[in-house]
């Protein structure tokens, strides 16, 4: 099964429970697992990232915008999301695309072929 698909069908409580495992590794604390599951939640099917403001996390996880900040940072650090910066036509900076890392697809994969 390609990336590509895997990504498409991802079952949320998969990724959260990488993030389970990156917590309990001491890698990640409690608020990232709410983090995680609203940037799995707000995926685009079709592309495979989140393209969501900062804020807009924030305010959809009832937390504040520094926080979500320090929680993604974790999450990146952690191997669990990857974060590429997206900019408009003339260079400007936009809401950054967050897509699942590599090697959480690849615990995806293998835990859906069991």
């Amino acid at each position: 099964m390609s990336a590509e698909v895997v990504v498409r069908l991802v079952p949320k409580m998969a990724a959260i429970e990488a993030t389970l495992a990156a917590c309990q590794a001491g890698d990640c604390q409690p608020q990232d697992v709410a983090v995680a599951s609203y940037i799995v939640s707000s995926i685009d099917r079709a592309t495979g990232e989140c393209a969501r403001h900062y804020d807009t996390i924030a305010e959809g996880c009832g937390m504040s915008r520094r926080t979500v900040c320090r929680s993604i940072a974790r999450l990146v650090d952690a191997g669990v999301i990857e974060r590429s910066a997206r900019f408009a036509r003339k260079r400007a900076q936009i809401a950054p695309a967050f897509t699942l890392a590599a090697a959480t697809i690849n615990a995806i994969a293998q835990s859906s072929e069991e």
